[in-house]
């Protein structure tokens, strides 16, 4: 499939290719260069993608923040002096 570069340099990703990964206005992709090829990558916010694996909060927000603060906790112990 092929897709036209506007003048800001921005392509439209096609919307069966958006359907089929789940892309959502707002969104943030994941954009690398490979090898000469750019390489697009839906990222999930943390509440997607660790779903069910916290005990306790719900609400995705409860959830990233929660993950966040666990996060911190671990840099803090082993990255931070």
């Amino acid at each position: 499939m092929r897709a036209k570069v506007d003048n800001k340099g921005r392509i439209t990703i096609p919307a069966e290719f958006r359907e089929k990964l789940g892309i959502r206005e707002g969104m943030e992709i994941d954009v690398r260069l490979e090898n000469g090829v750019i390489i697009l990558s839906p990222i999930k916010n943390v509440a997607e993608k660790y779903a069910g694996i916290f005990k306790g909060p719900k609400i995705e927000e409860d959830v990233d923040k929660v993950f966040y603060e666990e996060v911190e906790k671990m840099v803090k112990k082993h990255y931070l002096r």
